[in-house]
Order: structure tokens, then C-alpha cells, then sequence
């Protein structure tokens, strides 16, 4: 088994057109490569249990072949990790990794990410934890209840009616402090996510007070299974406190400052407890980071 950090550029290629590349390889990393590179590796991954690829060479490339080939998630990733970019999804089909970093980068299509990020989370063996990242300057047009409208409505399994996703229990959003609010944030994250358990949110909501009634109302709600709640001060600015109802098990912490690491995917300003912020544990990229704090992200890349 082995473990490869690469830069973007004939590296990259190289090792995903590499015959073998999937039978020996555990963790993969990439900055960025060509997408129908990876696209036609990954049917060969079969060993692959941690996989991060930050960003897309030529991500337009995605032409004809994939369209007409169904591409499905690696197997070995459904107990693994991934962290993709968001266009990436709308080609992958099956059942995805139980933990799921999107990077949503400008000039994204919004789309097909909203209709890939649906089908994954809306799986019957879907996403058990979901990061979204927006890395984009002012925040691309994402909306949340077309991202989620596949897992709202009523669908049935194992003869019992679930409305909304069963599966989903964490969930970390987050976005530049300059980027478009989202709106209607906690009723959609209710309706969406019955079972939703942890929240991380770093992002713009569109109505303070609205947004305040909702997460009370979610919390009195006697169904509601939400154990940790983490805002940072953009989410309900000038919000220090939220009554918790008695017999509630939430735990909340409001007003942190947004912080976000995207070298090891790490959110942890006053979270160190929360050991799901940190996804890229598993990888060599991040141990070695934490080797050399002054790591810069064009040294990280490289084969460890």
C-alpha cells in the first residue's frame, strides 16, 4: 500500500494513467489535474480509501465519453474519504464515500453541481457527513433548496415514509465573508436533514431575526436531534446566546471567528474537540503539515 501528495502538471498525469495505479494506492492527493484523467482512473481505484483532489486543470474537458459512460464511486471509497471539486460530481453515479468534501471554486456550474451534490446526498446509503467549501471571491449562486429539493421530498424505505435525508448526521458549511447570504438556512437544513446531529456553519444568512426564530423552533421541536450547533459571528451577528429548551442535549457555540485551513481541510478555532472538522487527518499532505507549520501549499504538494 502507499500514499502519493502531487502537484498539478505531468506528475499528476502520469500517475493517473499509470496501469496500476489503483491496486497499491491507499491515499491520493492531488492540487489539481486534468479531470478526464481522473474521471478514467477512478474505475481502477480499488484500494483508494482517502482521496483529494482541490481543483481542475482543464475542468471544461469533461466531454462525450463520460457523458456516455456511467462512472460510478470507487468501492473502496463507501467507508473512505473524498474531498472533490463540485463539477466533478454531476459525472459520478453509485453509492458515494460516508464522508464528502465538495470545493465549490468560481466560474463553478452550478447546475450540475446542485444536481450531483443532490443525487449523493439523497442516496439510500448516502453521505453521513457533508463539507461544502466555497473558495470562491463573492460566493457562486448556490442554492441550497434546489441543492437539497432531491432529499425533501417523501420517498420510502424499508416501508416506513422518511421525509428528507436518513442518513446525513454532520454538516459544515462554509463560505467567504463576502459572499452571497443564503436564504432560508435552518429551515432548509430541518427539512432536508431530520437526522442532522452536528452543524459547522461559516456563512451569510439574508434575515437575522427570521433566521434566529427558525434554529429556536428547531431546537424546541420534540423530534429534533441536533446535539452541536457551531456559528460563526456572520451566521447571526451580534447573537451571543440561544436558550437551549430543557431536555434538550444541544450544545451551542455562537459568534466564533470564521476560520478555515484548506491545505489539511481543518476548521478548529475554539472546535478542537470536534474531531470530524479536521477531514484530511488521513492524509500524508496533513501529517506532514503538521510536521512544518510554515508549510506553504506549493511545498505540500509534493510525493512524501
Amino acid at each position: 500500500a502507499a500514499s502519493a501528495v502531487l502537484p498539478s502538471g505531468p506528475h499528476a498525469t502520469n500517475l493517473l494513467r499509470a496501469p496500476d495505479i489503483g491496486r497499491c494506492l491507499v491515499s491520493l492527493d492531488l492540487e489539481s489535474c486534468r479531470a478526464n484523467d481522473l474521471l478514467h482512473a477512478l474505475p481502477r481505484f480499488v484500494t483508494v480509501r482517502f482521496l483529494r483532489i482541490f481543483g481542475f486543470s482543464q475542468h471544461t474537458e469533461i466531454v462525450t465519453q463520460t457523458q456516455q459512460t456511467q462512472i460510478d464511486w470507487p468501492v473502496s471509497l463507501h467507508h473512505g474519504v473524498a474531498a472533490v471539486p463540485g463539477c466533478l460530481l454531476q459525472h459520478l453515479h453509485g453509492t458515494p464515500p460516508r464522508r464528502l468534501l465538495t470545493y465549490v471554486h468560481e466560474a463553478e456550474d452550478v447546475s450540475g453541481l446542485e444536481s450531483g451534490l443532490s443525487r449523493a446526498i439523497s442516496h439510500e446509503a448516502g453521505v453521513e457527513e457533508f463539507h461544502l467549501v466555497d473558495t470562491s471571491n463573492k460566493g457562486c449562486s448556490l442554492d441550497l433548496r434546489r441543492i437539497f429539493d432531491g432529499t425533501i421530498s417523501c420517498r420510502t424505505i424499508f416501508g416506513r415514509t422518511i421525509l428528507g435525508s436518513p442518513n446525513l448526521r454532520r454538516l459544515l458549511v462554509y463560505r467567504k465573508l463576502e459572499s452571497k447570504a443564503f436564504q432560508g438556512f435552518f429551515a432548509t437544513l430541518r427539512a432536508a436533514f431530520p437526522r442532522l446531529e452536528e452543524i459547522y456553519a461559516a456563512c451569510n444568512v439574508d434575515n437575522l431575526q427570521k433566521e434566529r426564530v427558525e434554529l429556536e423552533n428547531w431546537l424546541r421541536f420534540r423530534g429534533c436531534t441536533l446535539q452541536r450547533v457551531a456559528l460563526t459571528k456572520s451566521v447571526l451577528p451580534g447573537v451571543d446566546h440561544i436558550s437551549v429548551p430543557e431536555g434538550s442535549r444541544a450544545e451551542l457555540r455562537l459568534g466564533l471567528l470564521p476560520d478555515y485551513n484548506f491545505d489539511p481541510c481543518r476548521a478548529h478555532w475554539g472546535l478542537e474537540d470536534w474531531s470530524w472538522l479536521r477531514l484530511g487527518d488521513e492524509s500524508e499532505l496533513c501529517r506532514r503539515a503538521v510536521k512544518d507549520a510554515s508549510l506553504r501549499r506549493t511545498e505540500a504538494f509534493l510525493i512524501c
